[in-house]
């Protein structure tokens, strides 16, 4: 399912949508919009007419009559979420990031959280293609950064030429290739890095925490100046929901002494490291079965004023929508 959430002072905005064109729309039009998450968008034909012939990826066909952004324009596409002034978290998951007008938009934000995800119906190389190009945009004022894609291209580990020159704190996503970890985290080398996180499946423990054993290695063999900032490296311990069955004992013995090396290692190194279980989710904060398919959280309650673009759009396309998810009556596939 589609997802859009966007954060502002004193409101929390959730709803589901498919349409890149009115994601875009309804994004540009919260005033002050500091934090924005999007979730499963499909790209719009007007957009990106490239892609109708494509069996895998599904587009959105039947949007071009969202109006005209006052600011944006028609120009309605992903990458002009960057020309919001005041955003300053951008979490992209499970989306196509293949726009080419990443690289060309003029980016008015300064983000300083990114967290971008890998899409299900592209290749490696291209998902690591798409998200180097937003790193190159957007990467001098990031200090935050989460990716599930490798990063191949050694502009990033030049202090002199990588654009992430604020980059403190690297998450690497559980779907994360283990054995591009290495490779990835030197790549990044040209970052002031000086938190590095993993989240991994039970699983993949013993493979991630050799992995940073090797990252560990190279930055001997390097010298001082590699990684000189680097203090913590954290593993989180994801379960696998899918898993067939819990892991055996001997397993788990073997986990916890993998988990053991590598915090011996980093102590050596003067390093802080835990590898830890995640949190439980907190079933309390889970909407009921009976909320409806979209949330709208104190919009009511607004300190300013919406603007006229934004009422439009509301009404138009997401409050009078209240049949079921998948009813035909919703416009383009919500």
């Amino acid at each position: 399912m589609s997802q859009v959430s966007l954060d502002v002072p004193g409101t929390l905005l959730t709803f589901f949508s498919r349409s890149e064109r009115l994601a875009v729309s309804i994004a540009a039009s919260i005033p002050i919009l500091e934090n924005l998450s999007l979730d499963n968008i499909s790209r719009s034909v007007c957009h990106a007419d490239d892609l109708v012939c494509s069996p895998d990826i599904p587009v959105v066909i039947g949007d071009e009559d969202i109006p005209d952004h006052p600011i944006l324009g028609s120009e309605l596409a992903l990458p002009s979420l960057l020309r919001i002034p005041t955003l300053r978290k951008l979490v992209l998951r499970d989306t196509h990031l293949g726009d080419e007008r990443w690289t060309t938009t003029a980016v008015a934000c300064r983000l300083e959280v990114l967290d971008l995800g890998s899409y299900v119906h592209a290749d490696e190389d291209f998902n690591s293609l798409c998200t180097e190009r937003i790193m190159s945009a957007v990467g001098p004022s990031v200090n935050e950064f989460s990716l599930a894609t490798a990063v191949s291209d050694n502009l990033f580990a030049k202090p002199t030429d990588t654009p992430l020159r604020r980059l403190r704190k690297l998450h690497i996503s559980p779907f994360f290739p283990v054995d591009s970890v290495v490779d990835t985290v030197s790549n990044l080398a040209g970052s002031p890095i000086e938190s590095l996180s993993l989240q991994c499946f039970e699983e993949d423990v013993v493979d991630v925490c050799s992995a940073l054993e090797g990252f560990l290695s190279l930055r001997v063999e390097r010298g001082p100046q590699f990684f000189d900032k680097l203090k913590t490296i954290d593993v989180t311990v994801t379960t696998n929901e899918d898993a067939a069955m819990g892991p055996t004992l001997e397993e788990s013995e073997e986990r916890a002494a993998a988990a053991e090396r590598l915090q011996s290692f980093c102590r050596d190194l003067h390093l802080s490291s835990a590898v830890v279980d995640a949190p439980l989710p907190d079933v309390k904060a889970a909407p009921p079965f009976h909320k409806p398919h979209y949330l709208l959280h104190g919009c009511q309650a607004l300190p300013y004023s919406i603007n006229d673009h934004l009422i439009s759009l509301l009404h138009r396309y997401i409050f009078r929508q209240r049949c079921a998810p998948g009813s035909a009556s919703f416009p383009y596939g919500l």
